[in-house]
């Protein structure tokens, strides 16, 4: 299952400035449903674990078209992601830049906003948080 904030649906459903903007969105909403319906998903690109220690927010990565978004969340138990913020990646900076600092501490603010004193699922190993539509790259030769 997956859940998306008001943010996140509220950039979905646009309005966008551009007929090229609404297509961008357009696809990140097929990326999304890519996973609903139990597309396969994989742990080191599309889904990988942001990589700031003991911190247990994911993100989607949609690459194409340019720009890049990136989809922010949490597990709430195995299954069942939260999406609370979305960012085009071009606005993030790199490495562990302040951007990207901030986009994570949206994500942990609007996680405390819907579930406050409830924790996100703290595993870092993407099978046992998604448990039927995995594969590794490993395992198909990448």
């Amino acid at each position: 299952m997956l859940y998306v904030s008001k943010e996140v649906k509220e950039k979905i459903d646009g309005p966008w400035l551009s007929i090229e903007e609404s297509q961008r969105w357009a696809m990140i909403e097929a990326d999304l449903a890519h996973f609903v319906e139990g597309g396969a998903v994989n742990d080191e690109y599309l889904w990988p674990l942001l990589d700031w220690p003991s911190r247990f927010e994911w993100e989607i990565k949609s690459r194409r078209p340019s720009p890049g978004i990136r989809i922010l969340g949490r597990f709430a138990e195995q299954d069942v992601f939260i999406a609370t913020n979305a960012e085009y990646r071009n606005t993030l900076g790199r490495g562990i830049s302040r951007e990207w600092n901030d986009a994570i501490e949206s994500c942990v603010s609007c996680w405390e906003r819907l579930f406050p004193g409830y924790p996100p699922l703290t595993d870092r190993d993407l099978s046992r948080c998604v448990t039927q539509n995995v594969y590794s790259d490993r395992e198909h030769g990448g």
